[in-house]
């Protein structure tokens, strides 16, 4: 639970806090660079483990 609430409070600091468009721009950046040498078809289990929760405003 404590883990949920840290990511709940970064996500609040991030919205206040950090600029649309260069907080986008950023973690596109940061996938292609993560990414770019892994093939998600191989074993697909992080699909299953990580998720993302988003409040009916936020969608």
């Amino acid at each position: 639970m404590k883990k949920i609430d840290e990511n709940y409070d970064f996500a609040i600091f991030l919205k206040a806090n950090a600029d649309d468009q260069e907080l986008d721009e950023d973690f596109k950046r940061l996938h292609k660079k993560y990414f770019a040498n892994y093939d998600c078809s191989k074993c697909r289990k992080c699909c299953k483990k990580l998720y993302a929760k988003f409040q009916e405003n936020e969608m």
